[in-house]
């Protein structure tokens, strides 16, 4: 059901805040590179780590820079409340958030997570995760919980275990605990693995009734469909990943009226969520303003194909890959697999995190492919991701990897 303030949104929109014909056509005839700006010589294999931005979303994004430039008193103070709700109402109807719930804008989905357990950790319990959660959000729970007098505790999961195992540990795990809050990956950006959320948030709702429940779910908008996980207390996921919007442009996902504030409150942090949100102080909009215009580019490629051409080209290059280094296609459990990712061991030693980030470094000056590497069981692997830009030329180029990285 299309909201008031987002059927008004639509209504007042420039043209250039919607697909134009260049854009449809260039959908349509499955022109998909033109769709972002011309990557030069590095074959982007890694989309999933920061995402890219549509071209059209970039000129709308600099367009609404100008226009607040234009009159900042204006923009400010009269206009920009009423157009961020409206845009927030735009992306939740992409991603399918029942009426009940609202959707407010942040940077990105790490500070939305921790916004969220700044608001619902206790001290009558720890700040429980997982050793599957993004690494720049476990450094920031770290340091979360001393502020906010309680403890950091992590449960330890099999980095490729299969539903039954991961859902019996963080179980125990709350058991054992009883955290205020708990942050669980919907997808985990080390395994490119799907968690069990949506049977976990029952089960733990019935072993610990008063823990908080909030889902890092950086990867899932776009990837997935109907991404918004029911009965979470807070689900944050990122659009400048999957989406494509504007870099720095991410959501945060609660009851609509509820008391869910940011960290640092100004203007409207008093206020029910999600306007609590709406003016955190005299910040860049224009990625919020022009996200809308992302998810309809996206519905159209999505409509046109985008999922079965991104299954086939990592599908055909994992296989390919796995073939020719003498390795297991993929190691996640059947059903786990995150859509848009893919996971392939690489026949060489165990790398550490320091080293992980020098071989990435290694494949792209010498193989000129942008690639992430990732450790975990004693293996290292390598974590693929593709797009609507993506050939399947853009990963063949890896087939010498192994030998390119043997004396590292």
């Amino acid at each position: 059901m299309v909201s008031c303030a987002a059927a008004s949104y639509r209504r007042a929109m420039p043209e250039s805040m919607t697909l134009t014909p260049e854009t449809r056509e260039l959908i349509d005839t499955r022109e998909w590179s033109e769709l972002w700006q011309p990557a030069g010589d590095i074959a982007l294999a890694n989309h999933g780590s920061y995402g890219r931005t549509f071209l059209a979303v970039r000129t709308l994004h600099a367009a609404i820079e100008v226009e607040t430039d234009q009159d900042p008193a204006r923009f400010f103070r009269y206009d920009h409340h009423d157009r961020i709700e409206a845009a927030a109402d735009e992306i939740g109807e992409f991603l399918g958030v029942p009426a009940d719930h609202a959707v407010a804008f942040t940077h990105n989905a790490s500070t939305a997570v921790l916004e969220a357990v700044g608001a619902y950790a206790t001290p009558q319990g720890p700040i429980l995760t997982t050793n599957l959660g993004y690494g720049g959000i476990r450094y920031g729970l770290v340091g979360l919980a001393p502020r906010l007098a309680t403890s950091y505790e992590e449960v330890e999961l099999d980095s490729i275990g299969d539903a039954a195992s991961i859902g019996d540990a963080v179980l125990e795990a709350v058991e054992q605990y009883t955290p205020s809050v708990i942050v669980l990956d919907q997808i985990s950006s080390a395994t490119a693995m799907r968690l069990p959320v949506e049977a976990l948030i029952p089960a733990i709702r019935a072993l610990s009734p008063e823990t908080r429940i909030v889902i890092d779910a950086a990867h899932a908008a776009g990837m997935e469909r109907d991404p918004v996980v029911a009965g979470a207390d807070a689900w944050v996921s990122n659009l400048h990943k999957w989406v494509c919007a504007s870099t720095g442009t991410a959501v945060i996902v609660t009851e609509r009226g509820s008391d869910m504030a940011p960290a640092f409150r100004s203007w409207t942090g008093d206020e029910a969520f999600p306007r609590s949100f709406t003016w955190i102080g005299t910040d860049a909009k224009a990625a919020y303003l022009s996200a809308p215009l992302a998810t309809q580019i996206m519905d159209r490629l999505i409509a046109a194909g985008l999922d079965e051409h991104i299954t086939k080209i990592l599908h055909d290059a994992g296989d390919e890959l796995a073939e020719a280094w003498g390795v297991s296609p993929d190691p996640r459990p059947e059903g786990s697999a995150a859509p848009w990712m893919r996971l392939i061991e690489m026949p060489i030693r165990s790398l550490t995190q320091q080293e992980l980030n020098g071989a990435s470094l290694i494949i792209r000056n010498q193989l000129k492919t942008d690639v992430i590497f990732t450790q975990f069981q004693g293996s290292t692997f390598i974590r693929l991701s593709a797009h609507g830009y993506n050939t399947l030329g853009d990963y063949e180029r890896l087939v010498e990897a192994p030998s390119v990285l043997s004396s590292y």
